[in-house]
């Protein structure tokens, strides 16, 4: 069965966020049905929403606004929303960079990388949270979502990385197993934006090629979008590359979506 929902609506934002939030219970339900098909796209004054729902199950969608609007933060969980305004310390951090073209780009959407925010009741995501949140390992992330197009039909997650000395194996060089982190965060935000909200992901593969050394300190792209899914596998490329476009590493990767784990506290 397919069912389309608003596909020519055009609303007030406040009556698109409740029709995207009624069409989200019924895909919830209707989604486990076998061949179920659900795609929605409601456009307000504001933003459009583009949700497309299938029985794996799996949820693709994307939130862009429209010119001179901004987007809504209504979609269910932190990792899949579009981030309030970048701090000012952040903005600080890469205004007088060539990344900051990438925060006056309105073709981006700023997005929150859950992994940096340190949770409360669970050692999750601890290891990019904390230990790698230092002035001397990963100094700032920001990430933003490009809308789907013809060469890449899930878009493309780019984030911008600053990078400290603390990485280091040869002098000014980061370790290639660092490297190899940096790949599988920057893969796993893409992968994150091609599974169902109540699910969750784990790298399976992972392939690095190395093609030049990544210097530290240093201010760093990385490009991630998703070649395919079958099924609860999702394949994932990406890129390493610095302010001129010179890549550093190309990486490749399976991710498979799972139950969303519970803390050992919980259980």
């Amino acid at each position: 069965m397919r069912c389309d929902l608003g596909s020519h609506l055009k609303v007030d934002p406040v009556s698109a966020t409740r029709l995207w939030r009624r069409a989200w219970r019924f895909a919830a339900t209707e989604r486990r049905e076998p061949r179920c098909e659900i795609s929605i796209k409601i456009e307000s004054t504001k933003y459009i929403i583009s949700s497309h729902f299938d029985s794996n199950p799996n949820l693709y969608h994307s939130i862009m606004p429209t010119p001179g609007g901004t987007a809504p933060t209504i979609l269910p969980r932190k990792r899949f929303t579009a981030s309030d305004p970048p701090s000012e310390e952040l903005k600080a951090h890469f205004q007088s960079t060539w990344a900051w073209q990438l925060f006056e780009d309105p073709n981006l959407l700023p997005m929150d990388n859950d992994s940096r925010s340190v949770k409360k009741k669970t050692t999750a995501d601890m290891f990019i949270s904390k230990t790698l949140a230092t002035n001397e390992t990963i100094r700032a992330w920001q990430s933003f979502k490009k809308a789907p197009d013809a060469s890449k039909p899930f878009g493309e997650m780019l984030s911008v990385v600053s990078l400290g000395s603390g990485l280091n194996g040869h002098a000014d060089i980061s370790h290639r197993g660092f490297v190899s982190v940096l790949h599988d965060e920057a893969l796993g935000l893409a992968a994150e934006s091609a599974r169902s909200a109540d699910m969750s992901t784990m790298t399976a593969y992972l392939k690095v090629d190395y093609k030049k050394p990544l210097v530290t300190p240093s201010l760093n792209l990385c490009r991630a979008w998703v070649e395919k899914t079958e099924g609860r596998k999702i394949y994932v490329r990406g890129s390493i590359e610095d302010g001129e476009g010179n890549l550093s590493s190309l990486s490749e990767a399976l991710f498979i979506i799972i139950p969303r784990m519970i803390p050992r506290e919980n259980l």
